[in-house]
């Protein structure tokens, strides 16, 4: 069945198209349960990139009112810092966290940085040149300590399907991953986005995935997706 042709829209009513609905839904609990979380938190995307510009300007927009004060390591990828360089442009301040000689961050500097309109805490779970790993437990406990509004973002584009990450007991509220890096195709990814939050989507359009993240789904990315998570987290 892993390798049967879904033809078919799976937002279209045909018998085609639930086909592919059906396809879509099981990947998606497939990769929930591989967070220890719920199938309607996650959302595929087009890669690690989109999901953390997802992760950095959907939060901006949707929390604005509450601060515009953001954090992240002097470490992350790209694909964080240019977003959180652009909003500083438009009036954000976003400030980065230390790292010390072996990469880890200063959790110190860490609570002592976070404000009443701290929006968003954005760390990178396992760099993607030094391989450090940091304390996502320990640093999502110390981030809802000092503020329980602001929100928590990882960055698991190295780590999922390596690294077992349960977002719950860490606290988690959004994290990015891309399937490429644990054997999926290139240009398959995951959303995680904790239930109940002000996230805005990146792109408006016909309302798929909760109207969250629109546009017709890519069934065969979404299958390939899950069944490398599946592999990669029983091996």
């Amino acid at each position: 069945d892993n390798c049967k042709p879904y033809y078919g829209n799976p937002s279209a009513a045909y018998e085609l198209g639930e086909e592919s609905k059906r396809a879509v839904e099981q990947a998606r609990r497939i990769v929930a349960a591989t967070l220890y979380t719920e199938p309607e938190t996650i959302y595929f995307t087009s890669g690690g990139t989109e999901s953390d510009n997802w992760a950095v300007f959907g939060t901006a927009g949707g929390y604005a009112r509450s601060g515009k004060h953001m954090l992240y390591t002097s470490i992350e990828h790209p694909a964080i810092n240019l977003p959180f360089d652009e909003l500083n442009k438009q009036g954000f301040e976003a400030e980065k966290i230390n790292v010390d000689s072996k990469g880890l961050i200063d959790i110190n500097e860490l609570k002592s940085k976070i404000r009443k309109d701290t929006i968003l805490v954005s760390i990178i779970l396992i760099n993607n040149e030094t391989g450090t790993i940091q304390d996502i437990e320990k640093i999502g406990k110390i981030i809802k300590e000092a503020n329980k509004d602001t929100l928590f973002h990882v960055d698991a584009v190295q780590a999922f399907g390596k690294y077992k990450i349960d977002v719950k007991k860490c606290h988690v509220d959004i994290l990015s991953a891309s399937g490429h890096k644990f054997g999926a195709p290139r240009g398959t990814g995951i959303f995680y986005m904790k239930k109940g939050l002000k996230v805005k989507p990146l792109m408006y359009g016909g309302g798929q995935q909760s109207g969250q993240r629109p546009g017709t789904e890519n069934v065969a990315g979404a299958a390939a997706l899950a069944f490398a998570a599946k592999e990669c987290y029983k091996n």
